[in-house]
């Protein structure tokens, strides 16, 4: 899936993922602020992707998940870490995107993801 269509993705508010390597955000509910500077980054983090830079990409929605809690973005931040090398990042992210969202569109490809990783011999891509 590319990242436009990511991008494209309904996101729905939901409390905060138990796991502590997946950003939390802040708590209350965000204000019109909060998700206005939620939508820059992640708009800025999906261009960055888009040009390859994926560590800086998933920086960029990490800090987007601080300002609007949105469990589309942790599929994002799977994407960006996995493409980055970053297996165990990238797997927390995975399965904290499925907890948080259990039947998206997209799940089986997902859990495809978390076995490909899973593997040892798993590569980065």
């Amino acid at each position: 899936m590319s990242a436009r269509a990511i991008a494209l993705l309904l996101l729905v508010a939901s409390p905060a993922p138990a796991d502590s390597s997946v950003p939390q955000k802040r708590p209350g509910a965000p204000s019109a602020s909060d998700r206005e500077a939620a939508r820059r980054l992640f708009t800025e983090g999906v261009h960055l992707y888009d040009d390859g830079k994926f560590g800086e990409a998933a920086a960029k929605l990490e800090r987007a998940m601080a300002f609007a809690d949105e469990p589309a973005v942790l599929f994002n931040i799977a994407q960006a870490r996995r493409m980055n090398g970053e297996r165990k990042a990238a797997l927390a992210a995975y399965r904290a995107f499925l907890t948080r969202k259990p039947d998206p569109p997209q799940r089986k490809a997902v859990e495809q993801l978390i076995a490909d990783l899973e593997t040892p011999d798993a590569g980065a891509r």
